[in-house]
C-alpha cells in the first residue's frame, strides 16, 4: 500500500485482531487449566515483572506504573504464568482508562491481594458485576474486545480466589485480585 494512513489502520487493525485471537485462545486454555496443589507464585515478582513490561507502553502513553509491595515475597497458592497474564489485563485496561500525565498503581498486600488503581473515570456501581462478563464493553467505540476482565475473572476463579471492582482512593476504579496466602 503506497497510502501511510491505509497502512497505519490496517496495522492498528490487525494488531487489535491479533490482540482478541490471543485472548480467544487464553479462554480456551483456562478453560481446561487446573492448578496443581504444590504451585506458589510469588506476587511481589509478578507485579515488579507487569510494570517493567508495560512501562514502555505507559510512557508512549505519557502515564506512568508504580508497584507498592512488601520487602518480603507474597507467595499465593498460584501458577506464576498464569497470574502474569491476569495482572497484565488489569494493568492494561487501567492504562486504557487512566488519563496522560497520571499513574496506575499496582499495590501487592501482606495477605495475599494485589489492588490495581487508575485514576480515570472509574466504574459505576451498576457496571461493576457487568464488566466481567465476557464481550461486555460500556461503549461500542471503545478498542477492546470485552475479553480482558472475562480473563481475570476465570484466573481468579481457577486460583479459587475473587477478583472485585471498587472506587479508587485514587479517584478512579480500583480492581483488586484476592487470592490464597500460603505464608
Amino acid at each position: 500500500l503506497e497510502d501511510s494512513d491505509s497502512k497505519s489502520e490496517l496495522k492498528r487493525d490487525l494488531l487489535t485482531m491479533t490482540r482478541i485471537v490471543d485472548q480467544l485462545l487464553k479462554v480456551a486454555q483456562l478453560e481446561a487449566f487446573i492448578l496443581e496443589t504444590d504451585q506458589h507464585a510469588d506476587l511481589c515478582a509478578i507485579a515488579t515483572d507487569a510494570a517493567s513490561r508495560l512501562g514502555h507502553l505507559a510512557v508512549d502513553q505519557g502515564k506512568s506504573i508504580s508497584v507498592i509491595a512488601p520487602e518480603k515475597p507474597v507467595f499465593v497458592h498460584g501458577d506464576s504464568i498464569i497470574l502474569q497474564h491476569g495482572l497484565t489485563n488489569l494493568v492494561e485496561n487501567a492504562l486504557s482508562h487512566t488519563p496522560k500525565g497520571k499513574t496506575v498503581e499496582i499495590t501487592v498486600k501482606a495477605g495475599g491481594t494485589i489492588h490495581v488503581d487508575d485514576e480515570g473515570p472509574g466504574v459505576p456501581e451498576a457496571d461493576r458485576t457487568l464488566v466481567f462478563q465476557r464481550f461486555w464493553r460500556k461503549s461500542r467505540n471503545s478498542s477492546g474486545a470485552g475479553i480482558g476482565l472475562s480473563i481475570v475473572s476465570k484466573i481468579a476463579e481457577a486460583h479459587g480466589g475473587s477478583i472485585q471492582v471498587s472506587s479508587s482512593p485514587k479517584g478512579g476504579a480500583r480492581f483488586s485480585l484476592v487470592l490464597r496466602s500460603t505464608l
